[in-house]
């Protein structure tokens, strides 16, 4: 090989090396960007779920009136307030979770059991897709009301899982706070309605 070739295969290489350096430099600051925008978006999340578990109704805080359409029938609207005087359990579902699958019906048959001692149901419907929820029910029926709701109501609640239910005693007081559902928590459930109904604190 010449002198001449030599050294631009010399160059050449240099130039491959020194390319191929500024590319992995490329590659580096991008995926650092990508991680420092992962970062901030867990970061607001965790101080998004900070905040809303901070604001979130307790036990023993009294339960906010509020109006919400059917999800039968947009028409109409059911009023909260005129719950007042009931035991309620108000249920906060969607179509795309899982334990509600088991938790509806599990809740339909307390009602069905304890309604003739005054225990109501409300199910909130959470999702953004009506027609998903109206599928979910025609597999899932209930025979208590269900409304919907596009997030308003479960901020205002401080909703922080699927399903969440609030039990709320006559005098609009929540008594109880049940996350997520399993089997054996309709049993454990219904001891805490049955203790509202028969008025023990």
């Amino acid at each position: 090989m010449s002198e001449l070739m030599m050294r631009r295969h010399q160059l050449g290489e240099r130039v491959s090396v020194d390319y191929t350096g500024k590319t992995i430099l490329i590659i580096v600051k991008r995926e650092m960007l990508k991680l420092r925008t992962t970062l901030r978006a867990v970061l607001f999340v965790l101080v998004s779920f900070a905040s809303l578990q901070a604001n979130a109704l307790q036990v023993g805080d009294t339960a906010p009136a509020f109006k919400r359409p059917d999800i039968y029938d947009a028409t109409r609207t059911l009023d909260f307030a005129r719950s007042r005087g009931r035991v309620v359990y108000l249920d906060f579902w969607a179509s795309w979770c899982g334990p509600c699958r088991s938790s509806l019906p599990a809740l339909n048959r307390l009602y069905q059991q304890l309604k003739p001692e005054g225990f109501q149901i409300v199910a909130v419907n959470l999702d953004e897709d009506r027609a998903e929820a109206l599928a979910f029910l025609q597999q899932n029926p209930v025979s208590y009301p269900v409304v919907t709701d596009q997030g308003p109501l479960a901020e205002q609640f401080g909703v922080l899982g699927m399903p969440s239910g609030f039990l709320i005693d006559r005098a609009g007081k929540i008594r109880h706070i049940h996350l997520g559902f399993r089997i054996g928590d309709e049993a454990r459930l219904k001891r805490h309605i049955l203790q509202l109904l028969q008025g023990e604190k």
